[in-house]
């Protein structure tokens, strides 16, 4: 080999996109956005409930936002969750789904966005994306 010729750099790392808190009781569903999301590079924590969430993110778990179902089975509601993180940890934002709208589902603002179900998995990455932009 000649010291002269150049080497071939290896590939760049991709960086670790943000990561995604995923609350959803049905299986399927949580997965299906969870391995999306994971495949383009985000980092996701699963959780099957409001309860399972709200203790996540309350250990001090590092979330940069929160992709919610509003109907999550017996206990609190998807609403309840994202009224915890505007009380415990209001810059982390919070998309909701649901797909029976109840009317409290408007969005407010950055921090608070909805999307209906049926959902695109790239409409989800886009609006998450959108909502973890810099001001």
């Amino acid at each position: 080999m000649i010291l002269d010729e150049a080497l071939p750099l290896p590939p760049a790392k991709p960086k670790e996109k943000s990561t995604i808190l995923v609350v959803d009781d049905q299986f399927m569903a949580r997965w299906l956005v969870s391995e999306f999301l994971r495949e383009h590079g985000y980092k996701v924590v699963e959780a099957v409930d409001a309860t399972e969430a709200m203790g996540l993110a309350g250990s001090g778990m590092s979330i940069d936002a929160v992709f919610t179902d509003v109907q999550l089975g017996s206990g609190p509601n998807g609403h309840e969750v994202a009224r915890w993180f505007a009380k415990h940890r209001p810059t982390i934002p919070v998309l909701l789904t649901s797909g029976a709208d109840d009317g409290k589902t408007t969005p407010r603002g950055k921090l608070r966005q909805f999307v209906p179900k049926p959902y695109d998995l790239a409409q989800v990455e886009q609006l998450l994306r959108a909502m973890l932009e810099p001001e």
